[in-house]
């Protein structure tokens, strides 16, 4: 008799692929699951960061809106809309402005240039663009992958130190210029609660007069990032209106690829009216 040769059978084999599929199927999906967590934790660090590094940019600028130490300047507030906002300040305090020489980020403006919101919405025309600013050679990109931003102004039009407010319930008038004309003519706060949310009238109503802009203390901002990327791991039947100013703005169609982070502030023009 022969000895029998040692060996594995068809049956052991199969039994061996089929465990060996079955570990490799869970370290894969394991592996895939934290490569879309992390790509996800990465998307939302880098849009946070860019929306508060602008912003702290921008509230630092528009704080000073209005600087004038020697009165002579007349810097002020020059654009108040929903979507981008205008104002001098006398920076080195020579009592002079641009266009005049030597002085160099005196003008200032904050918005999306004219190629990337060609209708003056405020929304970017291609889902996301940089934010800009402007001291008069064109907008220089500050933040990338923003999709919307938006203003609102409280002022002081009686003069006596404090926000105005409506009668009732008592709450700060948030405004805007809708016509350029250098007048807040319309209330955001349709329903007079402090806030301007998804409740209010997008559409604003009148204010009972208008108000000149130089009479602005204090500056809402709205800032709606998207993600660079698209991460199709995303499940968004049913996206939630972003409240962005004048603007409500549901994602159309990419809401299930993009993430998205608001960021509002309210700065106070502490040299206004000075």
């Amino acid at each position: 008799m022969y000895k029998k040769d040692k060996g594995f059978t068809l049956i052991e084999l199969m039994i061996a692929l089929a465990i060996s599929g079955i570990v490799m199927a869970a370290i894969y999906s394991a592996y895939s699951s934290q490569q879309k967590s992390y790509i996800a934790q990465e998307q939302v660090a880098v849009m946070q960061q860019n929306i508060r590094s602008a912003m702290y940019f921008m509230e630092g600028e528009i704080r000073m809106a209005g600087y004038n130490p020697n009165g002579s300047a007349n810097a002020t507030i020059i654009n108040a809309s929903a979507n981008s906002i205008h104002f001098t300040v006398d920076l080195n305090g020579n009592g002079s402005l641009p266009p005049a020489t030597g002085n160099p980020n005196e003008d200032i403006t904050f918005g999306f240039s004219n190629a990337d919101d060609t209708d003056f919405d405020g929304i970017a025309d291609a889902g996301a663009a940089s934010l800009g600013r402007d001291t008069g050679g064109g907008f220089q990109p500050m933040a990338d992958n923003i999709h919307a931003l938006g203003f609102a102004y409280a002022f002081d039009n009686n003069n006596d130190g404090q926000l105005d407010m409506d009668a009732a319930p008592n709450s700060i008038i948030w405004a805007i210029d809708s016509n350029g004309n250098g007048f807040l003519d319309t209330d955001l706060d349709t329903n007079d609660d402090g806030n301007v949310n998804a409740s209010d009238n997008f559409a604003g109503t009148a204010l009972s007069s208008a108000v000149n802009i130089t009479r602005i203390k204090a500056v809402q901002i709205w800032l709606l990032a998207r993600s660079g990327r698209i991460d199709r791991s995303m499940n968004i039947i049913n996206p939630q209106p972003y409240v962005i100013a004048n603007k409500r703005i549901i994602p159309a169609g990419d809401e299930r690829f993009f993430r998205r982070r608001i960021l509002n502030c309210i700065i106070k023009c502490r040299n206004m009216g000075l």
